[in-house]
């Protein structure tokens, strides 16, 4: 028989259960506001948003279960269940940056793909990778670190479906419309741009494909400040949109280094679960597209193309009749 000093007490398990919830809502908060601009506690933003409010409600519900099992009110029970209240707010408040109620693709947009492939360039990209992309029927498809795509027989494929290749930089840009501009505008090691503008039936679309380092532990604000620093020292244009994989989720602060005016695609017109990274199981929204006026995206989703390591991003854009 077990003796009733090895039997933790209500007190000691309301304790273990209260301050997980306490912690976690509080990084939630506290992420919310500050995003990744502040390096020490950019952590907090980087935790996924569900599992962080999600984990804070099931501490909650936990504790309210042992208050109840106590048999007699407890004055922890009302802070609980408010606690419990909050997590369930987060939780939605999580989910919706992350996912979109399905639409149906517009008619009459320009459809938009980027894709960071992770491919070495002396590495042939997978056939269910090339015909997945294929399959987007995207009028424009930015990829980054493409690999063999734009070489041999694949890229025979590419234009036999009707696509001019372009290989500025990093990056390999497919085109069923005229390019007029495809070229590298910085590559350091705080990361990747280059400049494409491309002709429409409304208009020119300029382009600014970014790719940012991975390395967590690097300060997210700085590192983006000194990349839009040096491509400002290039181009100092205002582009349509910015598309890439930022290393950083959707709605941080950094992100304003690059311009002001400019929106979050799947944020407007997400369709489905936005998640882009890692493929198989997408916690982290960090392929972007931000664009701006006379612009608007219509829909946006995410598409997982080979299982390695990104999602593809797929947008459908439309100029605003007014500007044409």
């Amino acid at each position: 028989m077990v003796s009733d000093s090895t039997v933790p007490k209500p007190s000691l398990l309301l304790s273990l259960l209260k301050w997980p919830t306490i912690v976690a809502l509080a990084a939630f908060a506290a992420s919310e506001f500050l995003t990744d601009s502040v390096q020490a506690l950019q952590w907090m933003w980087f935790l996924p948003r569900p599992l962080l409010a999600g984990s804070a409600l099931v501490w909650a519900l936990l504790a309210l279960g042992v208050v109840r099992a106590c048999g007699r009110r407890r004055p922890e029970a009302r802070a609980l269940v408010i606690s419990a209240g909050l997590s369930a707010a987060f939780l939605c408040v999580g989910l919706l940056q992350m996912w979109g109620l399905p639409k149906e693709r517009p008619a009459d947009t320009l459809r938009i793909a980027h894709w960071n492939a992770s491919y070495p360039t002396d590495q042939d990209i997978s056939d269910q990778a090339l015909d997945g992309l294929l399959d987007l029927r995207a009028d424009i498809v930015v990829v980054t670190d493409a690999g063999q795509l734009a070489v041999g027989e694949r890229a025979l494929r590419c234009v036999a479906a009707g696509y001019e290749i372009h290989r500025p930089g990093r990056f390999t840009v497919l085109s069923r419309l005229p390019v007029a501009e495809a070229t590298p505008i910085a590559a350091t090691k705080r990361g990747s741009a280059s400049r494409i503008v491309v002709s429409t039936k409304w208009g020119p679309l300029s382009i600014r494909a970014i790719d940012l380092p991975s390395d967590p532990r690097l300060p997210r604000e700085q590192t983006a400040g000194e990349l839009a620093g040096v491509v400002a020292l290039v181009d100092a244009s205002s582009p349509d949109l910015l598309i890439g994989d930022f290393n950083t989720p959707g709605g941080s602060d950094s992100l304003r280094a690059f311009g002001t005016g400019y929106v979050d695609a799947f944020a407007r017109a997400g369709s489905g679960w936005g998640g882009t990274y890692p493929a198989r199981y997408p916690f982290w929204r960090i392929d972007l597209s931000l664009v701006r006026a006379p612009w608007q995206a219509q829909r946006a989703e995410a598409i997982d193309l080979d299982g390695r390591r990104h999602r593809a991003q797929l947008i459908d854009l439309l100029r605003d009749a007014s500007a044409r």
